[in-house]
């Protein structure tokens, strides 16, 4: 689960000056937070990790992984606020030495990092010595950034090592209604193993959506290497969907339904704009919601826009929520 250095970009947009490209992904990302006052009620995401000394994800850890994170004792002085953060932070360090034993890399995360800004302003070097005010506005906007950055790397990291590592070729051979055509598509050009961008995961899952496409459009579907520009039009979602749930599907389609219409008629790829592939995502989650695999984002729907906005990183997520649910859904 890596950030591409270079990503694609949209389709689309390739044809749009560099200004409206701009206009038209930062409209698209902005649709995933709510307007204000919604926005205040998001406040910072981070409180509900850290609520309760981050139990929520010591047991979101100890759930996904089958074993608790060995955690240091608490301090005798339980009174005292310094000891108790300094316990707080040996509890956190032992969470990223236990994330990075199953091969996460967070090499780049501090456990000073984790913790709310009045804590870490208690450990911090200048505590001692005490903080002015403007130097507490400094630390207080650095950590604001730093706080947030640190708790969306480990999470994506313990993703990644605890849901997206169980994507085996074991795993991948028992998919429900794959069947013989497994091998096939394992035996398909390069081994799995071979990428030296996606790991063995990352490739199944591309090779998941990739057969599930050509089943779909043998004619249009091409070979996956990416999971931002190639999946932003919705046509492999779509495919994947289709796959699986048939009854979907709309009867003679293309005789009867404009393009755009439904998931077996979607805007083609051919000359797509920004706005129509937002529109063919929009059918895509309508889908998913239609056979109960409801999505939210803040407590709302999942805005297609900010589906078709999303980064590579986000959108093999989106790809992996589709991997273990929809095989269960036939």
């Amino acid at each position: 689960m890596r950030n591409s250095a270079s990503e694609a970009p949209k389709p689309g947009t390739a044809s749009l000056p560099s200004s409206e490209q701009h206009e038209l992904l930062a409209g698209a990302r902005a649709a995933r937070r709510p307007p204000s006052p919604a926005m205040e009620a998001e406040a910072d995401f981070t409180a509900a990790l850290t609520a309760d000394k981050g139990r929520a994800v010591f047991e979101l850890v100890g759930l996904l992984s089958g074993k608790n994170v060995p955690l240091p004792e608490p301090p005798q002085d339980r009174k005292n606020p310094r000891s108790l953060v300094k316990h707080q932070l040996g509890c956190y360090e032992s969470l990223l030495a236990f994330l990075k034993s199953h091969g996460a890399m967070l090499a780049h995360v501090k456990a000073e990092q984790l913790i709310p800004f009045d804590d870490f302003l208690k450990v911090a070097p200048e505590a001692k010595s005490g903080v002015s005010r403007s130097r507490r506005a400094a630390l207080e906007k650095e950590h604001a950034l730093a706080h947030a950055e640190a708790w969306v790397e480990t999470l994506m990291q313990m993703v990644k090592v605890l849901v997206l590592g169980r994507i085996t070729l074991r795993s991948f051979r028992a998919i429900p209604g794959l069947g013989d055509a497994a091998a096939s598509i394992l035996s398909l050009e390069t081994g799995v193993g071979a990428s030296n961008c996606y790991t063995v995961a990352e490739s199944l899952l591309l090779r998941w959506l990739g057969h599930h496409w050509r089943h779909a459009s043998p004619a249009a579907a091409a070979r996956l290497t990416t999971f931002d520009a190639q999946l932003a039009d919705g046509h492999v979602f779509a495919a994947c969907l289709l796959s699986h749930c048939p009854f979907l599907a709309v009867k003679d389609a293309e005789a009867t339904e404009p393009p755009g219409s439904c998931l077996n008629h979607l805007y083609p790829r051919a000359g797509i704009t920004p706005e129509q592939c937002v529109a063919n995502l929009q059918l895509v989650l309508e889908g998913v919601k239609t056979i109960g695999l409801d999505l939210s984002l803040w407590g709302a729907p999942l805005p297609a826009a900010a589906l078709y906005a999303a980064t590579a990183r986000e959108m093999l997520l989106f790809a992996m929520y589709l991997y273990q649910s929809l095989p269960r859904s036939e």
